[in-house]
Parts: structure tokens; sequence; C-alpha cells
């Protein structure tokens, strides 16, 4: 028969002991306390590494600018345009009485640079906006029947009725939900600063907080703008969201259990998305430190499509690891965690294809404009949302047994100390009731 010791708080001792009636006490280990179902911290809170705040910090300063783009943003140029070489991008939509329109715009120019960023690769031009300026002409270089000519664009800023449409009430509700999932990477993370499996699955949710399908308006100029510490540390962030793939095929490898081939899985993995992800990243760098030409990642380029293939492979493996489990509460968990990496995976491919099949960018309106998007959008936070269900509720703080045993030790602490006070109001009431009786 096994015996937990708990604490003062209610809580089973990270050292707790089995009581055996044959046997001297022993420490129980890990597996064990997992199998009986007990909570794997103490009562003692440790204060998380110098390290793992410093990353918080930049994933939270990050996710910030990100808002701050989002609230102070420039209206729709109100242009469509499609790439037609591999320099050549040509105007095919100019809506009237729009800032390209005033700007006098028209269809069949081909774009040759806008505010002094030459478009060198077409299929990677629509980070452009991330340049984009509000009340400030902006040069805009289009050649003309072999004729450059340089015309002004300039950008007003958003009005607050955009956030009352249904582009701006979606973005609104990514945004809300991404900051769901940075607050519970941060609470994993310092939970369980020294646990691999927590850690993994912290810098995954922090990760999904600050993932971007396509850069925000404004986003280089903010982000040139900010002091020199700061402006270094988020390219943390930035290039944790490149390598959201391998971020998720590390996690999966350890939860809930390490894969005997997880070693080998993860060096593969990340091998892989070095040699795919570097030149993004380097192209971004000299877009924020005020390139002279746009080369940068965007939906229709080959590194988002690697972090997609990445997912689809992690996916797999959760499968077959489910297979090896005998826990009920493992597989349960597991279930979940497949399941909501599916609902993202699925409307995430489509979109994806549809970047690839179409090949243009839309400077008319949002991405959220359109309902499907909205749909992808909402899907792909299934998979952290379902992450942050399966590791917070089951695995780091088994809230059922948590809050039962907390109510227990209130109750019973509640009870003793008040002993006295019940024992006066019972007599009382006694007194009160057989008042007509002599002492």
């Amino acid at each position: 028969m096994y015996q937990l010791s708990y604490d003062a708080g209610g809580f089973p001792f990270s050292g707790a002991q089995i009581v055996s009636p044959v046997s001297s006490p022993h420490e129980v280990s890990v597996a064990e306390l997992r199998r009986v179902g007990a909570a794997r911290f103490s009562s003692r809170t440790r204060l998380p590494p110098l390290w793992t705040l410093v990353i918080a910090g930049s994933f939270c300063g990050y996710f910030a600018m990100l808002v701050y783009c989002d609230l102070v943003r420039p209206v729709n140029p109100g242009f469509r345009a499609r790439a037609v070489g591999p320099h050549a991008v040509v105007l095919t939509e100019i809506r009237p009485g729009t800032p390209a329109a005033e700007a006098g715009l028209l269809v069949g120019d081909h774009l040759i640079a806008i505010n002094g960023l030459t478009i060198v690769n077409s299929d990677y031009w629509g980070a452009i906006s991330a340049n984009y300026e509000i009340g400030v002409p902006m040069p805009v270089i289009v050649d003309r029947l072999g004729t450059r000519i340089t015309m002004p664009l300039l950008l007003r800023q958003q009005t607050a009725d955009y956030w009352l449409d249904r582009p701006g009430a979606a973005l609104l509700l990514m945004r809300v939900a991404q900051l769901v999932c940075l607050l519970a990477g941060i609470m994993v993370a310092f939970r369980r600063p020294t646990d691999a499996d927590a850690l993994a699955a912290s810098w995954f949710l922090m990760t999904c907080a600050v993932f971007l399908i396509a850069l925000p308006p404004r986003l280089a100029i903010i982000w040139r703008e900010l002091p020199f510490p700061i402006r270094e540390l988020f390219w943390i962030p930035h290039a944790s969201s490149i390598t959201i793939g391998p971020i998720l095929l590390t996690f999966v490898t350890l939860f809930p259990r390490r894969l005997p081939t997880a070693g080998y899985i993860q060096t593969a993995a990340w091998t892989l998305a070095g040699a795919t992800m570097a030149l993004p990243l380097y192209h971004t760098i000299q877009l924020v430190y005020n390139g002279s030409a746009l080369r940068t990642i965007g939906p229709r380029s080959l590194p988002l499509l690697v972090v997609f293939g990445v997912s689809l492979g992690a996916a797999v493996l959760l499968i077959l690891n489910y297979r090896r489990l005998a826990d009920i509460n493992e597989r349960r968990r597991l279930r979940v965690v497949v399941a909501g990496i599916t609902i993202a995976g699925l409307p995430g491919f489509s979109a994806l294809g549809y970047f690839w099949i179409t090949g243009g960018t839309n400077q008319a309106s949002g991405i959220f404009e359109s309902p499907w998007m909205v749909i992808v959008a909402v899907a792909l936070l299934a998979a952290p949302l379902s992450i942050t269900y399966a590791v917070l509720r089951h695995r780091l703080f088994d809230l059922s047994f948590t809050v039962r045993n907390r109510i227990r030790h209130r109750c019973a602490r509640w009870f003793v100390s008040s002993i006295g006070e019940i024992l006066f109001v019972i007599i009382v009431l006694e007194t009160l009731r057989l008042h007509d009786h002599t002492v």
C-alpha cells in the first residue's frame, strides 16, 4: 500500500515517501508520482533562471510591437499585383478613390520599387508593406511602356471603424488568442524551469503568440527605431516564428514521453531548418536595417512550405508515439494534441496552396477580409490551445488533484482553528432551546 506525504499546502513533497509494511521508506521516483496521479511540484516556488526571464521578455516585447502595428496601421494602398517574371510585378487592379489611384498608378504598370525598396524577387515581395509609412509621401517607381516614372504614394492612418468590420474583428480575435498562448507559455516556463518537455511546450506556445504568415504594415519602420538592446532581442521571437515547425517537432518527441530516437529526429529537423531558414532570416535583417532590396519571406516562399511540412511530420510522430503508450491518461492527453494539430494543419495547408496557385498579392484589402482566411486563422490556433490544455491541465499542475487537496486542507484548517467558536455557538443555541430548564 502506497502513502504520499503532503506538505502544509496539501501538495506532495518532491521527495515523497512510500511507506511499505515490509521495507524501509524510500524516495518516490517521478514515474511513480505520475502513475499515482500526483502533481510534480513542491510548495516551494523556485525562481526561473535569468535567461528564461530575458527570453520571455523578448517575446512579450515583440508581441507588443505587433499589437502596436495593428492599432496604428495605414489604410490599404488599393492595388492588386501579380508576378509575371523573376523581377517583374505588374499591377492588375487599381481601386478608385484609394491612395494608389490618387498617386496616378495604372493597371499594367510594372512595379520596380516602393519607398526605396527594389523588388528583386517577385515571389517574396509581399512583405513590402512592412516599410509603409503613415502621412509621409513614399516614392513609387514604375515602368510604364518603357519609361520609368516616380510617383508619391500617401497612406492615411486607418480609422477606428476598421475594428467594427469583419477584418478588424477577426484580427482582434486572433491577437487575443495569441495573448492567451503567450501567457500560457510564460506560465509553463516559470512553473517548470528545469523540465525539458515543459520548456519545449513553453517555447512552442510563445512562438505561436508571435507567428505570422505575412509581416504586418510598418513592422520594419517601428522595429528599426527601437533602442539598441531591445531591437536585437526581438530577433529571438522572430527567428522562432520562422522555425515554428521544428519547435513543434521538438515538443512532440518529448511529450508525453521521450521517444527513443528523439535526439536523431531533433538533429535532422534542426539541420534542415538551419539550411532552409537562414536565408529568409538574413533577408529580413536586411529589410529591418534599411536595406535597399526586398528579399524576404512571404506566403509563397519555400521556407513557409517547409514549416508546414515539418509540422505535418510532427503530427505523424504523435500518432506513432500514441501506439506505444499504455497509460490511459497519457493517451488521452496525446489525443487532444493530435486533434489540435490536425484541425490547425488542414486549413493551413489549404491557405498555403491558395497562395501558391494565385501567385499574386492583394494590397487593396486585408488578409482577413476573406471569410476563408478567418476560418484558417482561427483553426491555426487549435494546435497551441490543445497543447496548452494537455500540458497545463494534466501534466504540470494536475488541477483537479491540486484543487481538491487544497479545499480539503483549507476546510480542515478552518475546522481545527474554529472548533472553540463552533462549540460556543452550539452551547448558546442549546441554552436558548432549553431556556425553561435549570442549568
